[in-house]
């Protein structure tokens, strides 16, 4: 019985470890091991997580270049972030890198189509524990 468990237990690592490499080529992790531990409670996660970048890149493509050249997807970035005002509420934050020299209102909207495309296809339980914004930087 130890011998099953202990199979049991290195199948789920190795799992995970596949998992994490997936989302690190997709993603820079903010915060690799609360995200690990966060989706190995949350296995529907993955593969939202996994579609978010094609869906977010799907939209841009379709939009005019001085709004799409406001945006990076080379790189998304992947946060898990808590609650100060809930105990215990965390939920993953998809950062969209987004220009510093920009119209404000221009990358809003555009974010808030983003989400209206990605939500069309997520569940009331998967949109509570994952999120997307913006991240300001240089681009």
């Amino acid at each position: 019985m130890l011998d099953r468990q202990i199979v049991q237990k290195s199948t789920t690592l190795s799992e995970s470890t596949l998992e994490m490499q997936q989302l690190g080529q997709i993603y820079l992790l903010i915060n690799p091991i609360e995200i690990e531990e966060y989706i190995s409670f949350n296995k529907p996660l993955m593969s939202v997580l996994i579609n978010i970048p094609e869906k977010i890149k799907n939209y841009l493509n379709k939009v005019p270049s001085e709004i799409k050249n406001y945006f990076s997807t080379e790189k998304l970035l992947l946060e898990l972030n808590i609650d100060p005002e809930i105990p215990g509420y965390k939920t993953l934050t998809v950062y969209l890198p987004t220009d510093i020299n920009v119209d404000v209102e221009t990358v809003f909207d555009a974010l808030i189509e983003i989400k209206e495309q990605w939500i069309a296809d997520v569940s009331s339980t998967i949109l509570s524990k994952i999120s997307i914004s913006l991240r300001f930087q240089q681009i």
